[in-house]
Order: structure tokens, then C-alpha cells, then sequence
């Protein structure tokens, strides 16, 4: 298969109308903020392909993971540049390697669907989403009495 046939297949199939012009609208919307309060060149780009990272995630694409390390090495940039210390290390620690074991595992899991390979998604079931409720109150919770400002 030709690379011009792979990228078409990997950017054009599966999609609808709706996902098209919510896409357009929210790279649109990343645009205009731009142009209202210029930041710099990195901080657009690290906004544009952070969207693109998301929705092609959502899309069961692989090429989410180009688009996340752009998101990534950009946006260490912008933090770096802005002295945000907290989110310089969630991008070097947490979402950087995230891209590399996620390309991987990803890959592992490719099945042929739409004309494309994507991964297929899978929801929780009740079970699960009744899990993940009490396991996040009980760490909020926890998490809000270890420090001394608690709302209680």
C-alpha cells in the first residue's frame, strides 16, 4: 500500500460531517484566540495539535500519537518559557512517555475497521464506573484532609 493510500485512509475514513465541522470550529476557535491575545507561534501550534491529539484519540487513530508529541515538546516550550514548573513536569513525566508506551501498546491492540485500522473503544460498565466514583471521593477526600486548607 502506498504511503499517499495509508494517510488517506488513516485521515479521511470513519469520519462524519458533525466530527468534520466540530473540529474545524474548535481549530477555528484556537485560531481566534490567537489572533485576540498573541502568545507565540508554539503556543498556537501546541493548541492545535493538542485538539487534533484529542479528537483523533476519540477516533481510534494511531496518528494521535504524532499529533500528542508535537502537543507534548511544544507545550513543555510554552510552560518552560512561562516558568510553570507544575505543568513542565506533567508534560516530561506523564504525557511524553505516555506517547511512546501508547504508541506501542496501541499498536498491539489494530483492528481493520471503517476501511482503516483503529483501535475499537470499550465503555465501562456499571460496575466500573461505580469503582472509578468511590475510588476518586475516597482519594479527594483523602488528598483534602492531608493539606490545611480543607473546605471542612
Amino acid at each position: 500500500m502506498t504511503l499517499a493510500a495509508r494517510l488517506k485512509r488513516e485521515f479521511v475514513s470513519g469520519w462524519k460531517p458533525f466530527e468534520v465541522v466540530w473540529l474545524a470550529l474548535f481549530i477555528i476557535a484556537q485560531i481566534w484566540a490567537y489572533v485576540q491575545t498573541p502568545d507565540s507561534w508554539l503556543a498556537m501550534i501546541s493548541g492545535i495539535s493538542g485538539i487534533l491529539c484529542v479528537v483523533l484519540v476519540s477516533k481510534g487513530k494511531i496518528s494521535n500519537y504524532f499529533f500528542g508529541l508535537i502537543f507534548a515538546y511544544t507545550y513543555f516550550y510554552v510552560a518552560w518559557g512561562s516558568n510553570f514548573l507544575g505543568e513542565m513536569n506533567t508534560v516530561l513525566y506523564v504525557y511524553l512517555p505516555s506517547q511512546f508506551i501508547g504508541y506501542f501498546m496501541w499498536k498491539a491492540n489494530m483492528q481493520n475497521s471503517d476501511g482503516g485500522e483503529s483501535v475499537i473503544a470499550k465503555a465501562l460498565t456499571v460496575k466500573g464506573w461505580m469503582t472509578l466514583i468511590v475510588v476518586t471521593t475516597v482519594g479527594t477526600l483523602l488528598f483534602c484532609s492531608s493539606i490545611t486548607s480543607c473546605w471542612w
